[in-house]
C-alpha cells in the first residue's frame, strides 16, 4: 500500500506568563478568612481538601504524561519512501510533505497521510482505541 504524506502542524505557543488571581490565592484567602472567623476546623478542612486535590492532580498528570510517552514510543523512527523505482529507508524527521510511503503488512505507520494505491487493514488502535483493524482503500485517511 502507498500513502502520500499530508501536512502536519509544527507550531508551539508557550503562552504568556502573567500575574493572575488563581485557585491558590482563593484557597489561601478562604483558609485565612475561616481562621479570622474562628472556624479553625473549616480552615483546616479547606487546606486539607486543597492539598488532596493538588496531589490527585499531580498523580493524574504523571499518568497522562506516561501514556503520551508510550504512544510516542510506538511511532517507528524510520519509514520506507518510494523515490522513483527505488524504496529507501529514511528517518521520519527527514520526510517531506508529498513524499510517498510504502507500508508493508504488519508495519506501523510512521506519519499521517492518504492512501493513494493498494488496499489493506490497518491497526489504528493507539489512536482510535478500536481493537479491530480498519479497512483502507485509495482515498482513505490514515493516522499513525
Amino acid at each position: 500500500m502507498f500513502v502520500q504524506i499530508t501536512g502536519f502542524l509544527k507550531h508551539y505557543d508557550p503562552g504568556v506568563s502573567a500575574l493572575v488571581a488563581d485557585m491558590n490565592l482563593l484557597m489561601t484567602i478562604s483558609a485565612i478568612g475561616a481562621v479570622i472567623l474562628g472556624d479553625w476546623f473549616e480552615g483546616a478542612l479547606v487546606v486539607f481538601l486543597f492539598k488532596l486535590g493538588t496531589t490527585l492532580q499531580t498523580f493524574t498528570f504523571g499518568r497522562t504524561r506516561n501514556a503520551i510517552r508510550n504512544l510516542i514510543n510506538l511511532t517507528p523512527p524510520t519509514a520506507t519512501i518510494k523515490r522513483g523505482n527505488q524504496e529507501v529507508s529514511v528517518r521520519v524527521e527527514k520526510i517531506q510533505v508529498g513524499e510517498i510511503l510504502t507500508i508493508r503488512p504488519g508495519q506501523r505507520l510512521a506519519l499521517d497521510g492518504i492512501v493513494i494505491s493498494g488496499n489493506s487493514a490497518i491497526d489504528q488502535s493507539p489512536i482510535t482505541g478500536e481493537s479491530i483493524p480498519e479497512d483502507k482503500a485509495p482515498g482513505s485517511r490514515v493516522k499513525q
